[in-house]
């Protein structure tokens, strides 16, 4: 009979964070293990989680998605990001993780947690970042146009 071992899950992410969302994902009923570091696994992880606390280098976060995915190759990359955002959601899927979410509540943190697994993805953004986006635009361009008009 095979045993029904947890999946394990790598997860990178602030101290507190990492110890905080290790303790709710490993609960006994979610039949996952969440190690916070490597030497922690035991098998190769069913998932990576990357939970970042800024956004500002793009280029970075970048390089380091696609060093992730290359080293725990074939598990797929869940990247977790923060409240606000500066960046374009065209710049987040540049990141090309197989989960985008920011700033997920639990439960959509194991839903999405859930999909993964089944080989599905997910990308979860704040509605209000789009807008945030065209107001930002918007004002930028209106500040040209009345110094355009003015002169």
């Amino acid at each position: 009979m095979i045993e029904n071992k947890p999946k394990q899950i790598f997860l990178i992410a602030p101290d507190l964070l990492g110890e905080s969302l290790s303790l709710q994902l490993s609960s006994e009923e979610s039949k996952l293990e969440v190690c916070l570091r490597k030497d922690q696994l035991r098998q190769h992880p069913s998932l990576v989680i990357w939970s970042i606390e800024s956004t500002e280098i793009a280029d970075a976060i970048l390089i380091e998605a696609k060093r992730l995915k290359e080293k725990w190759r074939p598990s797929p990359l869940l990247l977790l990001l923060p409240a606000r955002i500066s960046l374009k959601p065209s710049e987040l899927l540049d990141f090309e993780c197989d989960g985008i979410l920011q700033d997920p509540d639990f439960d959509l943190l194991q839903e999405t947690i859930d999909t993964l697994h089944k080989g599905g993805r997910v990308v979860r953004l704040d509605d209000s970042l789009e807008q945030k986006n065209l107001l930002n635009q918007n004002s930028f361009f209106g500040l040209g146009n009345s110094l355009f008009k003015t002169s």
